[in-house]
Order: C-alpha cells, then sequence, then structure tokens
C-alpha cells in the first residue's frame, strides 16, 4: 500500500521536493565545519558563475590557527573531503585579523591573509581551483613591502584573471598601502607599488576594475591619534598595466570622517563607476551615528561633497546594513540599521537612491521593521532578480537567530512571513552571502551552538524556501498536480491531494518553531481527495511536507 507522508518543515513557502545536502530544517542547517573543544572562525564566501561555493575560515584544531577551506556545489554537497582541504599550516598570531576571499573568471578561489611564516606579520595569497589543488603551489605566493608588517588584504580580479592585491603596512609611525599585480597562472609578481607619503598615514584600501585595463583603489587618510583620529577617504582611478594614475587629482570621496574600525568597500555601478555607503557622525547631533551614500563616476564626479544622507531623521543611530545595486531601475538600495539613542532597540529601514543622488523613498526612507527590543541587525541586502532579499539578525547575546524578508524594488513586502534561516538561537558572527544565482543565495557564518564556534550554510532560494526543490510551478513536465491547503489563509483548511494510488495518509503538523503540535492519518483514495487536518489549531503560520508521487512536496499555511 503506497504511504504519503505529511511533515510540518520550518518556514518554508510554497511547494518544493527534498534532495541533496542543503536542508530544509533550519534548526540543522548545513555543517560545513564543527569540531567540538576547537574553533572555527571568521569564515569568508566566494561564488562561482556556476553557482559553486568556496568557503574559507581558520580552524585551530590543531592547536594553532590554520587556513582551511571547502568548495559547496548548488545542491549544497561538499565537493571535498567532510573537513575541507588545507591551504596553510604556517603560523598565525594569537589574534585573528581581516582578510579576503574571491572568485576568479575561470571558477578558481583566491584568498589573501596573513601569517608569521617570515617571524613577523605578512601577506600571503594562495589560488585553489576546484580539484583542491593549490595552484600557486603549496606555500602560496609571499607578499613583503620593506621590513613592515602586513595586514588586511583585499583582492580583485581582472578581466584577463590577473589579481590585484593591496593591504596595510606599518612600520614604526609609518602606515602605507602597497599595491602588487599577480600573474594569474602563477602568482608571479608583475609590478609593486604603494601609496604613501612622508609623514602621512594611509590604510584600508578598496579595489575594484573598472574597465579591462584601468582599476579604482579607494584608501583611507588618517591624521591625528586615537580617540581623536580623522579617517577620510580618497579615490584613485589607475592604469592596470604600470599603475599609473588616470585622474589628474586624488579624489576626496567625501569630506566625512569615518570611524578608525570601519572599513569601507566600493562596489560597482555598471556603468565604469562605483558606489560606497558608510558610517559617520550625524550632522544634527555628533554623539550619535549615521551613514551616508556617494557615487562616483569615471570622470571623478561625485553627487556631493559629503556624499548623500541616506535617512534625513536627526533621532537615533543609523549603521550601514547592507546595499545592493539595482540595473532594472538604475538605483542604490540600501538598508539601514535603525536604533534609538540608548540603542535597546533597533528596526531596519530601505533607502534607494537614484542617480542623480535623489531618495526615492522619502527623505527618511521606509520602514520594514519597526524599532523594538527584538534588536534586528541587517547584515546583507541582495538583488534577487525579482526583488530585494535583506539577511538580518534578530535577538541579542546567545540568542540570536538569522531571518531574511524581501521586498519589490517599490519596498512593498513579497514574503507575508520572515523565513528563518538559522533557528538555533545561539552566538552567530561572521555572515556573508554570494549573490543569486541558480534561483538562490548561499549563506555562511560561524556560531557557537556546539560551545565552541563552528561554520554552517545554509541556501536561501528566491520563493523564500529553503532546501533543494525540484518542481516549482502547478505542474510538472509529468502533468503531477501538486496537493494544496484549501482555503489559505484560512478557518477551515482542507487538503486537497490527487494521488495515482490509493493508500494511506499520515502527518504530523508543527508550528513555525518546529514544535510537533499534531499528528494523525486519513485514508487515501485514487483521484481526487479532500482531507481536512489540524481543526484544533490556534491561529498561527504553519509549513506542511508531503511525499507524494516519490517526491516531498512542502507547503506552507496560515491558521486564522
Amino acid at each position: 500500500m503506497k504511504r504519503l507522508y505529511v511533515f510540518i518543515l520550518l518556514l518554508l513557502a510554497g511547494p518544493s521536493f527534498l534532495m541533496a545536502q542543503f536542508v530544509a530544517d533550519t534548526t540543522l542547517n548545513t555543517r560545513v565545519h564543527d569540531l567540538p573543544g576547537s574553533a572555527q572562525s571568521t569564515p569568508l564566501t566566494a561564488t562561482t558563475q556556476s553557482g559553486k561555493t568556496f568557503i574559507s575560515w581558520f580552524d585551530n584544531s590543531s592547536g594553532q590557527y590554520n587556513m582551511r577551506m571547502q568548495l559547496l556545489d548548488s545542491l549544497g554537497q561538499k565537493v571535498w573531503a567532510d573537513t575541507g582541504i588545507l591551504v596553510s599550516n604556517y603560523p598565525q598570531s594569537s589574534g585573528l585579523y581581516r582578510y579576503d576571499l574571491t572568485c576568479d573568471h575561470e571558477g578558481n578561489a583566491i584568498v589573501a591573509f596573513q601569517d608569521e611564516r617570515s617571524g613577523s606579520l605578512q601577506i600571503v595569497a594562495y589560488k585553489v581551483n576546484q580539484l583542491g589543488e593549490l595552484v600557486w603551489g603549496n606555500t602560496g605566493v609571499s607578499l613583503t613591502d620593506s621590513n613592515s608588517n602586513g595586514l588586511a588584504p583585499v583582492l580583485t580580479v581582472m578581466e584577463n584573471n590577473d589579481v590585484l592585491v593591496a593591504w596595510n603596512a606599518s612600520a614604526g609611525a609609518g602606515k602605507w598601502i602597497p599595491v602588487k599585480k599577480l600573474r594569474a597562472s602563477d602568482g608571479q609578481v608583475l609590478w609593486s607599488s604603494r601609496i604613501s607619503g612622508e609623514g602621512k598615514k594611509f590604510s584600508r584600501p578598496s579595489l575594484l576594475p573598472a574597465s579591462e585595463s584601468s582599476f579604482y583603489l579607494l584608501f583611507v587618510k588618517e591624521s591625528g591619534n586615537f580617540p581623536g583620529l580623522t579617517s577620510l577617504m580618497y579615490a584613485q582611478k589607475f592604469s592596470a598595466e604600470n599603475m599609473a594614475a588616470l585622474w589628474q587629482d586624488t579624489l576626496q570621496v567625501s569630506s566625512k570622517n569615518i570611524p578608525f574600525f570601519f572599513f569601507p568597500k566600493i562596489e560597482p555601478d555598471g556603468m565604469n563607476g562605483f558606489f560606497l555607503v558608510f558610517n559617520t557622525g550625524n550632522p544634527s547631533n555628533p554623539m550619535l551615528n549615521d551613514a551616508f551614500a556617494q557615487h562616483v563616476d569615471s570622470a571623478a564626479n561625485t553627487w556631493t561633497d559629503e556624499g548623500i544622507q541616506i535617512s534625513m531623521d536627526a533621532g537615533g543611530n543609523k549603521y550601514n546594513g547592507g546595499y545592493c545595486w539595482v540595473p532594472s531601475d538604475t538605483s542604490l538600495s540600501i538598508a539601514l540599521r535603525i536604533q534609538n539613542g540608548n540603542q535597546t532597540m533597533s528596526g531596519i529601514s530601505l533607502q534607494k537612491i537614484n542617480l542623480a543622488g535623489e531618495r526615492l523613498l522619502g527623505e527618511n526612507g521606509l520602514e520594514l521593521r519597526a524599532m523594538n527590543s527584538d534588536l534586528y541587525t541587517p547584515w546583507l541586502l541582495l538583488n534577487s532578480g525579482d526583488g530585494l532579499v535583506c539577511i538580518y539578525g534578530i535577538g541579542g547575546f546567545n540568542n540570536q537567530k538569522i531571518q531574511g524578508l524581501k521586498v519589490g524594488y517599490d519596498g512593498q513586502a513579497l514574503w507575508s512571513y520572515d523565513p528563518v534561516a538559522a533557528a538555533t538561537a545561539s552566538n552567530k558572527d561572521d555572515l556573508s552571502a554570494g549573490p543569486f544565482r541558480n534561483g538562490q543565495t548561499v549563506l555562511v557564518w560561524s556560531e557557537d551552538r556546539s560551545g565552541d564556534d563552528g561554520i554552517y550554510a545554509q541556501n536561501l532560494r528566491q520563493d523564500g524556501r529553503f532546501g533543494n526543490g525540484g518542481i516549482t510551478s502547478v505542474s510538472d513536465k509529468n502533468n503531477i498536480i501538486l496537493p494544496k491547503v484549501i482555503p489559505n489563509p484560512g478557518e477551515s483548511q482542507r487538503l486537497s491531494v490527487n494521488a495515482s494510488a490509493s493508500g494511506t495518509l499520515d502527518y504530523r503538523i508543527q508550528d513555525y518553531c518546529g514544535k510537533l503540535i499534531a499528528a494523525g492519518s486519513a485514508p487515501l483514495r485514487k483521484g481526487q481527495n479532500m482531507i481536512a487536518f489540524g481543526d484544533k489549531l490556534m491561529p498561527g503560520l504553519f509549513l506542511i511536507e508531503i511525499q507524494f508521487e516519490g517526491k516531498i512536496i512542502r507547503l506552507p499555511f496560515i491558521r486564522k
């Protein structure tokens, strides 16, 4: 006798089918690496054009921090061994610092970080292909500049796959930015240059290709000393052949001072210029934080000397919560974390700025989640191709989860609830995600659910579902009519099932937190069935998963 099993799974919208390694139960997620008794820290991700995800992290299971890496295919299956591959076990400092990971145009990973193989902190770079081979050799490429310490490297890949790397260098009271170009095939240094000046301090570079033969370098010029440090941002467009300056004068990107701990990152505008969103002080109240946006075109023109204040609301604190360029309406979309003055409540707002520097969602933007004590923390804003997806944390210390929300390009809600990507309440950190490829993005983060930090991943699809699904429309190529809940939302609902054979329908019902609420069964006849279930459910959101015609289908329903 054929049996159909019905389960409610966590926060999945619409029908889908279970397979492969990305799980639908987000109390579990996909474990990238989590060894009890040791910490795996500071993960980064890089996504290939085909939707595979490189993940790098530092692992201290050996007693010191080693650089490791894993590759997930588009279904979330590990391409390499369960613990990934060892990239480098050269000695690290007792602390970890910022580093960078990216993909080249052939689907290889480039990672740059610092270690102490030479006795002091210096920059090293490795290239890793999808077979797990270290293309630039087992020791990578060591990058030094005089007798300096090197920290916080950044990368960008030119169209011919050559790699640019820049970092913070320091010796005594001096601070400067070395820049090197590495040949794609073997990592050989093709040229070296630097941003420096007698008695001046430069730091925090960001790199971006401007064309096939040129690139942008944004950097920070520092003056004074902490806590009175002034940090101003500058940019120059350089030739990729020899780092010759292409603008007559170096551009001051904004007259606004940025915090000493803020590392700016420039993003392409699709027209050979770039955008930047940065944290700074509130013009109306120097005790409060604020966020501004700036656009720089290929001829070094900016919106204003300061940039554009994203929200004109003079009260509370505001921080950059992620931004992305939307080519379809030529505008920059920005998520803001908004807080009250004493930082006991927070929420999320959205603003859009067009190429003319005009705020499109009003002076103060559009409130997506009102300020409350749940402590919303937006981390990323992604263009899904059919809307904007904001990935955010919710909850405080030891009690944080990761959720998502989706709005149209006009800011109107597209999902009726916020799917929970990481449902285990714990401390979360270092969240990153790739662009939407194959209809999904892949989130990666560290958390201490097992006591020490581990690395976890979860896909999030364009429709708000998790895991891997096959059929996404009313019927698939075999014309299977999908079950559905009728009415939805509703007070008294039935499961509509068109079965190809008689059998028994077993079901379990869980709430949106994954708690089992009810279970039962009903006879199933060949053909159309209307099956009542959950007659004692209180109003709320639930999700159903049905194993039907050899596939597992998930269906959400709302009980009024």
